[in-house]
């Protein structure tokens, strides 16, 4: 598979899922828990487990270069999806969902240097876009923001 087949097919598995969480989460009046409930780490790391070892149980049967072809996008985006259904739209949104695709995707990689097995991989995998997706969410006082210079 080439490069460009490769980035294709990985493109057509998190688009689906960022296209229907951002309008889940942007449509609803009000978030089920608040920004900053200390439940969201919770819920954002069981998100990326249970992804995890069903991507590694699913995956397992598949050669190693199509498990880090088709893994990181799933693992990654698991934290983000729960994150942002259950605690609302975050402020950095966009940011926030591609930097745990792609730390899924470096945690992947080194992990397959080092360790073989699937589910050593995609723990791995869950553990960095869990952790990314959390520090780039934002703080817990998402709020709108003033303009600059409209201060009372």
């Amino acid at each position: 598979m080439s490069l460009v087949q490769s980035v294709a097919v990985s493109t057509c598995l998190f688009v689906p899922t960022f296209l229907a969480v951002s309008a889940a989460s942007l449509s609803r009046p009000f978030a089920r828990l608040s920004a900053a409930a200390p439940s969201l780490p919770f819920v954002a790391a069981g998100a990326a487990t249970l992804a995890a070892v069903s991507a590694a149980a699913q995956l397992s049967l598949v050669p190693a270069d199509l498990f880090l072809l088709l893994g990181p996008p799933w693992i990654g985006a698991a934290p983000w999806a729960g994150g942002e259904m259950v605690a609302g739209p975050s402020r950095r949104q966009d940011e926030s969902f591609a930097a745990a695709v792609i730390a899924a995707y470096g945690a992947g990689l080194i992990a397959a240097c080092t360790c073989a097995h699937p589910l050593c991989e995609a723990l791995a995998a869950a553990a960095a876009a869990t952790v990314v997706y959390l520090c780039t969410r934002g703080g817990p006082g998402i709020r709108s923001e003033e303009p600059r210079g409209t201060r009372r």
